[in-house]
């Protein structure tokens, strides 16, 4: 269905490591004025003191995920977290060194953390959608490696899948993440593959060449939602 020129669009953005999405997201928000959520980094957000997040996770993990220090120091204010050791735990960061250490080799564990994570993050996300249709914003982004296995395809007008040949993608991840060879190709064979975000996303956005071509794709696909 073609976008109303009045409505805002919601674009959903995803593919592989090493794909560039965070290119296009660059691109989407210079040049189109695009808001941008990208969902592992709001998870974090949400994983800090205060946040809807964190105390789910402590309640399930418990208080030995935390920082070591408090980051406030000041007195805790009635109704905060229970003390641990005498600290406040509503003032200590998740470590996430910790925390990875225990879900990364257990898959019940790291399906846990998944279900207490991802509907707040996405409950955050439909906050966002509806606070930004006020403020008549014209295209809302939401990026995420996992955009379709979390469900956000009901949420989104339209998906892209973001596509760069195998030898790019382990190029980049070799030259900025430091990868060898071996283990750029080993985490890109444990992803999805090409056929998976295919069949799912509306749009395919070649990334493997120069930043004029992702440019003209992302141009075709918008002028076709009218943005």
């Amino acid at each position: 269905m073609m976008q109303n020129k009045d409505d805002m669009l919601i674009l959903g953005l995803t593919g592989g490591i090493g794909s560039g999405k965070t290119a296009v997201l660059t691109i989407l928000k210079e040049e189109y004025d695009a808001y941008i959520i990208e969902a592992d980094r709001l998870a974090h957000e949400l994983m800090n003191p205060g946040r809807t997040v964190y105390q789910g996770i402590v309640d399930a993990f418990g208080t030995e995920i935390l920082m070591d220090t408090d980051i406030d120091t000041s007195a805790p204010a009635e109704g905060n977290a229970a003390t641990d050791n005498g600290q406040s735990t509503v003032n200590r960061s998740i470590d996430r060194k910790k925390l990875g250490d225990i879900v990364f080799h257990n898959k019940d564990k790291l399906a846990l953390l998944n279900s207490i994570s991802h509907p707040l993050v996405k409950e955050e996300i439909l906050r966002r959608i509806e606070e930004q249709k006020n403020a008549e914003k014209k295209l809302f982004v939401i990026e995420a490696a996992l955009l379709i296995q979390d469900g956000y395809k009901s949420i989104c007008d339209k998906m892209c899948y973001v596509y760069a040949d195998l030898d790019v993608r382990i190029s980049r991840l070799c030259e900025y993440r430091g990868f060898t060879r071996e283990r750029a190709q080993a985490v890109i064979d444990s992803q999805e593959p090409e056929a998976f975000y295919l069949e799912a996303c509306d749009y395919k956005i070649d990334n493997s060449g120069s930043l004029e071509n992702t440019k003209k794709d992302l141009k075709h696909i918008l002028d076709e939602c009218r943005i």
